[in-house]
């Protein structure tokens, strides 16, 4: 029997359907006829809202990207927080284990690649929210940082091999990431 739902209904379904599925048979071994048939559809109708697996795979990274940096965007732009007070937050909830929705496909053994692409995007997702945590700390102390948009760089992309050389970077890792970023952040701003 055939059940109608609604368009975006319909498109989450196939999303989150092909990640489970990426994440149980990876990614090369996944064809839209499996996640067509895992959907109870015909193929077709998954062709239908995305043209192809690889379109998408890309619609659920960037879904993905944007609930990773719901918690991130939340805390940049609390104004009621210094800097420090919004990174050590930040800090603090990096080493838990994430309860994200795709979790497990790009932190499993064999994706690192597809993680290194989730990463290089929530660095270009991130850089606009620390440019306007560097604003709003700029006039809340009155300082100003000497070159924010090579300190928002440093700050995002440089993190990456270090947090990505687990599935949960260890507390160590982290705190000394976030010791080498209260340096760079004091020894940028000028009074």
């Amino acid at each position: 029997m055939r059940v109608s739902k609604a368009p975006e209904v319909r498109r989450q379904e196939i999303l989150e359907t092909a990640m489970k599925l990426f994440t149980e048979k990876g990614y090369e071994a996944t064809s839209m006829r499996d996640i067509a048939q895992a959907c109870g559809v015909v193929a077709g109708l998954c062709y239908r809202y995305f043209d192809s697996k690889q379109k998408l795979f890309q619609e659920a990274t960037e879904a993905y990207v944007e609930e990773c940096c719901g918690l991130i965007r939340r805390t940049l732009g609390d104004e009621t927080l210094s800097l420090s007070q919004k990174l050590d937050r930040l800090y603090g909830t990096m080493g838990e284990e994430a309860d994200f929705r795709y979790h497990g496909f790009f932190h499993q053994a064999g994706n690192e690649d597809f993680h290194q692409q989730l990463s290089l995007r929530l660095c270009q997702r991130m850089a606009p929210l620390l440019r306007e945590a560097l604003a709003q700390e700029e006039q809340r102390t009155g300082r100003r940082f000497r070159d924010p948009e090579t300190l928002i760089a440093f700050v995002t992309y440089g993190q990456i091999p270090l947090l990505s050389a687990s599935e949960t970077p260890r507390r160590e890792t982290l705190d000394r990431v976030r010791h080498y970023i209260d340096l760079l952040l004091e020894a940028e701003l000028q009074a």
